[in-house]
Order: C-alpha cells, then sequence, then structure tokens
C-alpha cells in the first residue's frame, strides 16, 4: 500500500521537489541579495625577499572590487581587507608579482575579493 502511493505520480512529485527547491533559492536570493563595493587605496604588503634584497620600488596601494552574499545588518570591512604580496623568493631585479586577496572579517562571510591591478611590478635591489 505504501509503495504504490510513494510510486503514484512519481515524475509529478519530482517536478514539484525541483520547482519547490528553484523557488526557495529565489527566496534566499530576495532575503540575501549579493552586495557589490568597490574599495579605493587599499594598503599592499610585501613579505620580504630572502637575503640582502631590498623593494625600491614597488606599489603601495591597489583598488578591490568586493562581492558578497551578506545577512541583514553585514557589511564588507575596508580594514578586513588585506592585499599581500609575496617577494620571499624573489631574485634581483623588475618582476611581476600576484596580488594574493584574503578577508580577515566574519568567518561566516564568503567574500569575492578581485584586486585591481592583480599583479604588481616591483623592483629589486641588493642592499
Amino acid at each position: 500500500m505504501m509503495k504504490r502511493l510513494l510510486s503514484a505520480n512519481l515524475p509529478e512529485k519530482l517536478a514539484a521537489i525541483i520547482i519547490s527547491l528553484l523557488l526557495w533559492q529565489i527566496v534566499l536570493r530576495i532575503e540575501q541579495p549579493v552586495t557589490s563595493r568597490q574599495f579605493e587605496n587599499i594598503p599592499v604588503s610585501y613579505l620580504p625577499p630572502k637575503g640582502s634584497l631590498v623593494a625600491t620600488q614597488r606599489r603601495t596601494s591597489i583598488h578591490v572590487d568586493a562581492q558578497a552574499l551578506l545577512a541583514g545588518g553585514e557589511v564588507i570591512e575596508r580594514d578586513a581587507i588585506v592585499a599581500t604580496v609575496d617577494l620571499t623568493n624573489a631574485k634581483a631585479g623588475t618582476h611581476v608579482f600576484p596580488v594574493q586577496m584574503t578577508y580577515a572579517g566574519s568567518p561566516t562571510t564568503r567574500i569575492d575579493l578581485t584586486a585591481r591591478p592583480r599583479t604588481i611590478e616591483v623592483t629589486l635591489e641588493n642592499w
């Protein structure tokens, strides 16, 4: 008896489940819309190179685009955006390094950060 009730109108039941899941996703998007913000002059920190190398020419700040799915009351904190360039394995000369973005704010908030520019040219010289 129970098996017959479950298997009766199976395609319609599956369609109803799929539609309800899609509607639920729409409700979540309405309650938690994607927030986009642009931040200017985010300071860039540099991990120091090995040996006696010194960065003589480098960029000190960048612009950052941030996107997040935020719950009510949450915000993207400017001070929690960290831009880092790793120079630990760098050699003398002028090279291009990628900017690594991290967010040090709320661990429950997933924030996508995009650096502008994505790479930074740095000149390193022996001290």
